[in-house]
Parts: structure tokens; C-alpha cells; sequence
């Protein structure tokens, strides 16, 4: 599982002090070193927003996974030192240099998760954070929710409420590659998928597989929308390309796909005159 456990004697009793893994903690520091180093020198084919955002992914799971470890903040410390130094050297920490203590707003995830921190730094030209990978505390584990049982109406409740999401789906959706996306719209995919019970918000039937999943937009960003969780829903594929056509022969191959019926049809059409296209009629 990636973590190294000890038991140590507290006057009478005994409690469990845990680190990352050696061996993890090597993959780890590799992983973030070398994307460190492709921000400086971005790959072919990439920007250097993309490196970015790339690497502030992997920080936000990294952090997500092992901050159950009881020093976590210890070890993401020496990771962080590791990167600071491929950041200082080749993106420059003086008055010359790209690496900035300010740079643009942070959206509302991203202030409360790491506004206060004094490690944060901006690459100077993109404005963009650099999310501190030694910015982070130790968190319990989840303990066992007792009213979750099966002799109460209120426990089989709370049971049949956690089995109406797809987990292994929901973890696939958490595995995919954002690049180009803000943090704040793959907390707020992650939260949808679970909110809609892991169905499509147009036709409510079931995702089966994560690349199929797509996240709209309903004031487009175009528009001046944002990636805020009431401006966003999840969609099928076929039903997100529906609601951004605007050729007859895209409208009618994707209308003979999904095969709408009238609620459905209704609900379409309410999201396509918000992005800015005709409401579609049933022949």
C-alpha cells in the first residue's frame, strides 16, 4: 500500500507512527523531480501551463492518498526541498528569475487548501501556482460509521445510499489526465459523478466506463462561465457532442444514437439554448 508502519510505547499503550514507504517515497520524489524538470523545459507538444498543471496533479494526489500516514508532513517536507532546488536553479529564485511569491488569484479550492502557505510560488509570465508538496498535516482515517447496519431503516438507508455509486468508476474518473484543467473543476467532476449517483443528467442512465464521461460546461467559458460545481454537469459523450452541434448531419447522427424520448429531449434542450444553440425537435 505504500506505507511503512511502527508500533511505539506511549505510557501505557501502544501507537502506530507511519511514514511513506522507502520504496514509494523514491518513485515519488522521481515522478515530481522530473515534471519539475520538465517545467523548466517543457516537452514536445507541451506548454508550460500544461507541465504545470500536470505536476500540480500529481502533488494534489499524492498528498490525497498518503496524508493518512502520521508523518506524512515530514516526508512531503524532503520531497519538497528535492523540487525547490530543480525550481531554484532552473527557473531562477531572484529578482531576475521566473520563480514569483505572487502571481494570479487562486480559485476558492485552491485558496482554502493552500492560501496560507508561505511555500507557494508562481512561475512568473503564466502566473500559475505551483501547489507545495511540504504544505500538508497528517488526517485520521475514516472510522467505521456505526449507523451504517443492517437493523435499522435509517442503516439500510445509509448502506443503499453508498452502493448507488459505481467506487470503481468513480476511482477510474479520479486515474484519467486533466492536463488542461483546473484543480477546481477535477474536485467538482469528482463530487458531480456522485451527486447524479454516477448516471448521465440528461438521459440518467448509468455510466459504464470513464472515458465516456464528459463535464459540461452550461454557461459555456466563452460565455464567462467558470469551473464552479453549480455551473458544471456530467454527460455522455454522445449527449455532450449533441448539445455543441450545430450541423444538420451531426444533430441527426447523434438524435439516431441516443434515441431520446420526450423528457430527455426537454432536458437537452434547456443546456443547448444555454450554450448558444437551437432547441432540437423529435420528428
Amino acid at each position: 500500500l505504500g506505507f511503512k508502519i511502527k508500533m511505539i510505547p506511549r505510557r501505557k499503550k501502544l501507537v502506530v507512527k507511519s511514514h511513506i514507504s522507502d520504496k514509494q517515497f523514491k518513485t515519488q520524489k522521481d515522478k515530481l523531480v522530473s515534471q519539475a524538470k520538465k517545467i523548466a523545459s517543457p516537452s514536445k507538444g507541451k506548454t508550460e501551463l500544461e507541465e504545470i498543471r500536470l505536476y500540480n496533479s500529481m502533488v494534489l494526489g499524492m498528498q490525497n492518498y498518503y496524508q493518512i500516514a502520521t508523518n506524512v508532513n515530514l516526508d512531503c517536507m524532503k520531497l519538497n526541498r528535492a523540487v525547490m532546488a530543480i525550481f531554484t536553479n532552473r527557473l531562477g529564485a531572484s529578482k531576475k528569475g521566473r520563480l514569483r511569491k505572487t502571481g494570479r488569484q487562486l480559485t476558492t479550492k485552491e485558496a482554502t487548501r493552500y492560501g496560507k502557505s508561505k511555500m507557494l510560488r508562481y512561475v512568473a509570465g503564466e502566473g500559475e501556482p505551483i501547489f507545495p508538496v511540504g504544505y500538508i498535516q497528517h488526517r485520521k482515517p475514516m472510522a467505521k460509521v456505526y449507523s451504517a447496519n443492517c437493523y435499522t431503516p435509517e442503516g439500510r438507508k445509509f448502506i443503499h445510499t453508498n452502493l448507488s455509486v459505481d467506487k470503481l468508476l468513480m476511482y477510474q474518473l479520479m486515474k484519467l489526465s486533466l492536463e488542461n484543467r483546473t484543480i477546481e473543476y477535477a474536485d467538482n467532476r469528482i463530487s458531480l459523478f456522485s451527486a447524479q449517483h454516477g448516471k448521465c443528467a440528461i438521459t440518467l442512465e448509468e455510466f459504464q466506463q470513464a472515458n465516456e464521461i464528459h463535464c459540461h460546461h452550461i454557461v459555456p467559458t466563452r460565455a464567462g462561465g467558470n469551473d464552479d460545481y453549480k455551473n458544471l454537469i456530467l454527460v455522455k459523450e454522445a449527449v455532450h457532442r449533441l448539445i455543441h452541434a450545430k450541423t444538420e448531419e451531426t444533430i441527426q447522427k447523434y438524435i439516431a444514437l441516443l434515441k431520446l424520448n420526450k423528457v430527455q429531449l426537454i432536458r437537452l434542450n434547456k443546456y443547448r439554448v444555454l450554450a448558444g444553440n437551437q432547441e432540437l425537435n423529435l420528428i
